[in-house]
């Protein structure tokens, strides 16, 4: 099986690391990691209620930048609707002309399952890297925590 995603060692915030065998599997990883710091998202999953879902879109010019939008958006919707997420899903990223467009949904589940891990303040643009080589896609993405 391959591994989704790792924790990098960072000097000041909290580094990962996202794999994927293309570019909607990398960044369902990339969520994957960033839901897994901020909560016990086994937890969330195995707890006894209906999953419900949110749609998620996000449109930019470059790959990172889809990635930023896309996280970011995900950490919005998750404190202003106070989420207990678990999975991100990509349902498709489409070129018109010079933008990416993404769709998707976040899978959140309501329930009092003490599930709550390390906030996170925001994704930081400056260190993101979308890299793909080899039939394999990596990203690295910083969070402020």
């Amino acid at each position: 099986m391959q591994r989704k995603f790792i924790y990098v060692p960072h000097t000041a915030e909290m580094k990962f690391i996202a794999y994927g065998k293309s570019e909607r599997q990398a960044i369902e990883n990339s969520a994957l990691a960033m839901l897994n710091i901020m909560f016990d998202i086994e937890k969330i999953r195995r707890a006894k209620s209906v999953a419900k879902a949110v749609s998620i879109r996000s449109k930019a010019y470059s790959p990172a930048d889809l990635v930023w939008h896309t996280l970011q958006k995900i950490l919005t919707i998750v404190d202003e609707k106070e989420l207990k997420p678990y999975l991100f899903k990509v349902f498709g990223i489409k070129s018109v002309g010079k933008v990416l467009a993404l769709e998707g949904k976040l899978f959140y589940k309501s329930t009092d399952v003490e599930c709550y891990r390390t906030e996170i303040k925001a994704v930081t643009p400056y260190a993101l890297q979308v890299v793909h080589k080899k039939g394999l896609w990596r990203i690295s993405v910083v969070v402020d925590v």
